[in-house]
């Protein structure tokens, strides 16, 4: 029978005094309202308990607390559990009566559920897995127990069989007991045993057990680490003995690429490198940068301890070796770092190969043993005799085995026939230190050339016969072709606006970079543009030949036949050679042609070449022109213009500049570049009427609105003042100047490799350059305008175009002029990698200039991995103060705000360059020089006419005079050369006879309207001959290769 809880009371066996808490279960029940509680002010406070099943609620009661429930509070002084213990005794309620009901009030019960239905499972799922764990545990450790109990019985039993547990093991473990599966099933099977027990020996064992597995671990990871270098040697990687240092072993040095392949071949020696440079806690608080240098340090110092291991391994020493030396490092430099086994010694870097001694009997005297270097002498065969004696000979030093890899390398890229070479004069100063007899200062002047791959070249269309007929059949040079044809001067006017909206845009301030996408988005191009690419380069060695002469280039061409063995390729003259240089080098290849021409044949005849014009000259030319024509009056400060140059230099405070010494090329381009960003910028604040930058570039909304905005408000300002008629010099020089130095800038910004572009600028500058004064590069440019529109077949042109701006780096916007490439290896050659004193030579320049271009290289890419390259990377200069000031100047002077009538008194009117040159070009007097050009062209053709003296011909005049007397029939023209090539040879040499400036272009209006100019176009006096040979009166200073250009990124 199952009682109701309202029949049962909780009972204590002994009474609890006033002051303690008495524990009472309060149990909850349907009829509790009928009951009264038999204490009063008692306070409840939850306690959880299970009663039959449902979790329940006992609370802590106190006869002095109120009536309402509190929650038990778990602290120290406030005992949870009263003491004494009572006895709580379960008994049932006796029977009441209902007086008894109505004498007392029912007891307060509470909820014995807390928590959600999710908590309650959640504490029964918990309190269930803690049971079964506890019981697990308890399994365990009783298995446990269980197995130590037959372990402990097995060992005593191994112990009263005599049998020594070690014995045991050396029999399991010994691969001759053929237990491997015991061994594998009872042990290796498990992972981390073998661990487990290497641990337990190494650090939990006594001092000996933990020295001697101390001493086998050292052992075994030397071993290993012996046996991964010999890997690493044996697979030949870093050796360099059997193949010579080059241009694809020294891409090896890539420490990334290194780290890889150690990675593979040596992880334990990685590891054990890694772990001695990396702190704890490296991995958590470096960097990926910080991760990557100790990375490089781990692999240098693998690469070193290699380079001891064998000196086999000696790329990496090599490679050190030869980036020191690129630097222009010390001797004592190398030979500290080669006792500290970083770098190989200085001796052996620049080794050379002795010749061999041999002593023959006299009938071997005759033996040739002077070249070794090239064509090395073979061992005599045996049984020669014993008095024949070979000395053993020595290998080429790191140095010089590169110079003849490259070398090589220049050899096969001519050998596929599609190459071009650049070639220019190199001059430098070699000083001694002390002078006697025999040993001085001397001026050097050489030669130095590069070959480079033809870019989108088929050896098909090189055919030089197709080239004689081409010339043959080639019309004269007439003005429309100098002239911009109407399709040619809009695409001209489009790229002069870029060249405006691109100085406003880099030089405007930050107010206008928000325009720097759409620049670069808009900026316009031809058909003709070069694709993106990498030109190769491959400078050949030094040759001590001065060019500056007729007989000095073709000395200069017989010497680059020779070193890249094109007389070893039959009929080699068949092939088109293009042929790159300076406008002094391009006048005497021509002279040459036209010598020969009609008089030789084969290769003697020199009609195979295409002469590329060097457009850095040319460039070089109009700035010397551009500060002839807009420097300003020297003579009188009184009359100074204030938008000239000279007055810009002074204001600006820079060095003073004189016409008759100028300046370094950079320092002249460069003020005539500042000057023109002041004057478009501030015109642009005169067109929009805004009084500063900034609130001009407010007023732009969008880069669509900028160019005819510009130029509604431009139009508006020209129909206000159209109808002024008179001058005002000011305002016309500052106009002209604004077009000439645009046209300027506007070549400059060709690094896109727009060939299209170059020629619009180069039929600008053969009329500029007849205005100016640079009468040579005039006639320069008329030989390229004409080669390009009529001389040259399609396909030719079509090279010349894809070919003559080079791009070392392959970046975009990165082609350059190919005689400005040659000029920056001329620089390396002088500044870093010539000898000095008792050893600089023409024989050392000789060796060292074919690796320039690699070891500059190999520099740049030591020092964008390993340190910071200073060399070719800084920020531009900044010319915001520069341009404000000139711009406050313009504005002040009211430079482009038109006065009519505003002369400069006492000054000559500023000359229109291009309408000079056209006037000359068209003129119709006794000389002009178009019609001069026409003359000597037509005058080549008929030289290439007339049949050359040929050994079939000779032959038979030697038949004819064995019979009849001999008499002089053959023409004249084919004995000898024309007169007029007399004359051009006779007249391009006189500058060795006679010391003449070139003469200024002087301007005078004659009786008929014409314009007189003096009859320069011909003749190559000292002032050009110094101007290109970098000797005196020209913008480079002392020396033009000297210049380091920024322009060649």
């Amino acid at each position: 029978m199952t009682l109701p809880l309202a029949d049962f009371q909780l009972t204590s066996t002994e009474p609890a005094s006033e002051d303690e808490w008495t524990d009472i279960d309060d149990i909850p029940d349907e009829g509790a309202e009928n009951r009264s509680d038999e204490s009063e002010g008692n306070c409840k406070t939850p306690s959880k308990e299970v009663w039959n099943g449902t979790e329940n609620t006992s609370y802590l009661t106190s006869p002095t607390t109120s009536q309402y429930p509190q929650p038990m509070m778990h602290h120290s002084s406030f005992p949870l559990t009263p003491r004494p213990r009572r006895t709580i005794i379960l008994s049932p309620l006796p029977r009441r009566s209902p007086r008894d009901a109505r004498s007392s009030p029912p007891p307060v019960f509470s909820s014995p559920i807390t928590g959600t239905k999710e908590e309650r499972k959640a504490k029964i799922r918990k309190k269930a897995r803690k049971r079964a764990e506890e019981k697990k545990q308890e399994e365990t450790k009783q298995e446990k127990a269980a197995e130590q109990k037959q372990y402990d019985e097995i060992l005593k039993d191994m112990e009263a069989k005599n049998i020594r547990f070690g014995d045991f093991l050396e029999y399991v473990f010994d691969p001759l007991s053929y237990r491997g599966n015991v061994r594998w099933h009872n042990l290796f099977a498990r992972p981390g045993s073998v661990t487990q027990f290497l641990d337990w020996w190494a650090w939990k064992y006594s001092d000996s057990v933990r020295k001697e597995v101390s001493d086998w671990a050292v052992s075994f990871v030397c071993k290993l680490i012996r046996n991964e270098m010999a890997l690493v040697t044996a697979n030949k990687f870093l050796q360099t003995r059997r193949t010579p240092i080059g241009r694809d072993i020294l891409s090896r040095l890539s420490f990334t690429g290194m780290h890889d392949t150690l990675s593979k071949m040596a992880p334990v020696t990685i590891e054990v490198v890694k772990s001695a440079v990396t702190a704890p806690r490296a991995e958590i608080k470096h960097s990926f940068r910080r991760r990557m240098k100790t990375q490089t340090v781990v692999t240098s110092v693998i690469l070193t301890c290699l380079g001891e291991y064998s000196q086999a391994n000696n790329l990496f020493k090599r490679g050190i070796g030869l980036w020191l030396y690129s630097t222009g490092a010390q001797r004592q430099t190398h030979a500290v770092l080669s006792s500290l086994g970083i770098t190989e010694s200085y001796s052996h870097l620049v080794l050379r190969r002795t010749p061999q001694r041999i002593m023959t009997t006299p009938s071997q005297q005759n033996l040739d043993t002077r070249d070794t270097l090239s064509t090395p002498i073979q061992s005599l065969p045996a049984g020669q005799g014993s008095d024949t004696v070979m000395s053993s000979q020595k290998q080429l030093g790191t140095l010089f085995q590169l110079s003849e890899s490259m070398r090589n390398e220049a050899r096969t890229v001519a050998a596929s026939g599609t190459f071009g070479v650049v070639y220019d004069n190199i001059n430098m100063t070699l000083r001694s230190a002390e002078q006697v007899i025999g040993r001085h200062d001397s001026q050097e002047n050489g030669t130095c050339a590069t070959v480079f791959p033809l870019w989108k070249a088929d050896l098909a269309n090189l055919d030089a016969g197709k080239l004689k007929d081409a010339i043959q059949s080639a019309p004269p040079l007439t003005v429309p072709d100098i002239l911009l044809s109407k399709e040619e001067e809009k695409s001209f006017r489009q790229h002069l606006i870029y060249t405006i909206l691109h100085i406003i845009v880099m030089h405007g301030g930050d107010c206008f970079q928000r325009f720097q996408k759409d620049l670069n988005a808009n900026q316009p191009s031809t058909n003709e543009t070069i694709e993106v690419h990498k030109t190769p380069l491959y400078p050949l060695p030094a040759m001590n030949i001065d060019e500056s002469t007729i007989i000095g280039n073709a000395q200069v061409d017989e010497a680059i036949v020779k070193e890249l063995n094109l007389s070893q390729q039959p009929e080699f003259w068949k092939r088109i050679h293009f042929q790159a240089g300076d406008q002094l080098s391009l006048a005497r290849l021509r002279a040459n042609e036209m010598i020969h021409a009609g008089e030789e044949n084969e290769y003697n005849a020199l009609d195979f070449f295409v002469l590329v014009n060097g457009l850095f000259y040319a460039k070089i030319a109009d700035t010397h022109g551009m500060l002839e024509t807009h420097f300003g009056s020297q003579s009188d400060i009184r009359i100074q213009d204030p938008g000239s140059l000279l007055f810009h230099n002074t204001h600006l405070d820079h060095l003073p500049i004189t016409l008759s010494s100028l300046p370094t090329f950079r320092t002249c381009r460069d003020l005539v570049f500042v000057s023109l960003y002041a004057h478009v910028l501030h015109c642009l604040l005169l067109i929009t009427g805004a009084s500063s930058l900034e609130e001009c570039a407010e007023s732009i909304t969008s880069w669509d609105g900028l160019v005819p905005d510009m130029q509604t408000q431009r139009q508006s300002l020209t129909s206000a003042t159209s109808e002024k008629r008179k001058g005002d010099m000011v305002f016309e020089n500052a106009s002209l100047f604004l077009r000439d130095a645009l046209i300027l800038r506007e070549f400059t910004d060709a690094k896109a490799g727009d060939s299209g572009h170059v020629i619009l600028v180069l039929k600008t500058w053969a009329l500029a350059f007849h205005g100016n004064g640079r009468t040579k590069y005039a006639y320069e440019m008329l030989h390229t305008i004409h080669n390009i529109n009529h001389v040259f077949p399609p396909e030719i042109r079509k090279i010349v175009l894809n070919n003559w701006l080079a791009n070392p780096t392959g970046k975009p916007n990165a082609f350059v002029e190919l005689d400005l490439v040659q000029e920056h290896l001329n620089f390396w050659i002088k500044t870093f990698y010539k000898s000095h004193g008792s050893n600089a030579s023409w024989d050392w320049l000789e060796h060292v200039s074919p690796c320039v271009e690699v070891l500059h290289k190999l520099a740049s890419d030591f020092h964008a991995t390993l340190g910071s390259d200073q060399g070719v990377k800084h920020a531009d200069a900044n010319l915001t103060k520069d341009i404000q000031t000139l711009m406050e100047s313009l504005d002040d002077y009211d430079i482009y705000q038109i006065q009519p009538g505003r002369v400069l008194k006492g000054a000559k009117p500023m000359p229109d360059v291009i309408a000079v040159g056209f006037q000359s070009l068209t003129a119709a007097m006794a000389w002009n020089p178009l019609d001069e050009y026409n003359t000597h062209f037509k005058h080549l053709q008929q030289c290439h006419h007339n049949p050359p003296v040929t050994a079939e011909m000779v032959n038979r005049v030697k038949e004819g005079s064995q019979t009849s007397k001999p008499t002089n029939k053959l023409p004249l023209d084919s004995r000898a050369p024309a007169a007029s090539a007399l004359y051009t040879e006779e007249s391009i040499t006189s500058h060795n006879e006679e010391d003449k400036e070139e003469p200024r272009m002087d301007v005078a209006s004659t009786g008929s309207g014409t314009v007189e100019t003096d009859n320069l176009l011909p003749w190559l006096d000292l002032a050009d001959v110094a101007f290109d040979m970098d000797i005196v009166e020209c913008l480079t200073d002392k020396s033009t290769d000297n210049e380091t250009d920024n322009e060649l990124v």
